[in-house]
């Protein structure tokens, strides 16, 4: 009953005794017209808004432990389906 969401973004900031994970979805303007239309509209662009999904707190401890458990399942994937940057 727990609701998949996408995210696209992502910031991880640590402190003392704590690892907080913020997921987000951004979505960039749409940009479009010649080169020198889309450059204008790209310079005058001054952020891009970033609508927060989900923040984790976990100890150093759960982190370490999500941390081998990505990598185990990233390699898995990869020597399933082979490698895929973005």
């Amino acid at each position: 009953d727990v609701p998949l969401l996408f995210v696209n973004n992502f910031i991880a900031q640590h402190y003392n005794t704590e690892f907080i994970v913020t997921f987000a979805q951004v979505q960039p303007p749409i940009i479009v017209g010649t080169s020198e239309e889309r450059q204008a509209k790209l310079d005058s662009v001054d952020s891009v808004t970033a609508k927060v999904v989900a923040r984790i707190v976990m100890t150093p401890h759960r982190m370490t432990e999500l941390v081998r458990v990505l990598q185990e399942n990233l390699q898995h994937y990869e020597k399933e389906h082979g490698r895929k940057d973005d």
